[in-house]
C-alpha cells in the first residue's frame, strides 16, 4: 500500500523503522501538506513522510474475552 492512500488514525509500519517504535499511526495526509504521522504513547511528536512511500497497514485486532 502506498502511504498516500492512508486515512488518519491507521496506524502502519515502514521498512527500516526509526529505532524508537517500529509502528507508526497517520495523523494527517493531504496534497498540500503531505503525509505527517506520530509514534505511539508520543502525542506531541509528529513528521511527514513522502505519500509514494510502500508502507504496511496493521489490521485492528479485535480480542474476544470469556
Amino acid at each position: 500500500m502506498k502511504a498516500k492512500h492512508l486515512i488518519p488514525g491507521t496506524k502502519f509500519t515502514v521498512d527500516k523503522p526509526d529505532p524508537e517504535s517500529p509502528v507508526r499511526v497517520c495523523l494527517t495526509n493531504d496534497k498540500e501538506k503531505g503525509l505527517r504521522f506520530g509514534f505511539p504513547n508520543k502525542p506531541g511528536y509528529w513528521c511527514y513522510m513522502g505519500g509514494e512511500v510502500e508502507v504496511d497497514v496493521i489490521p485492528e485486532v479485535t480480542r474476544e474475552d470469556g
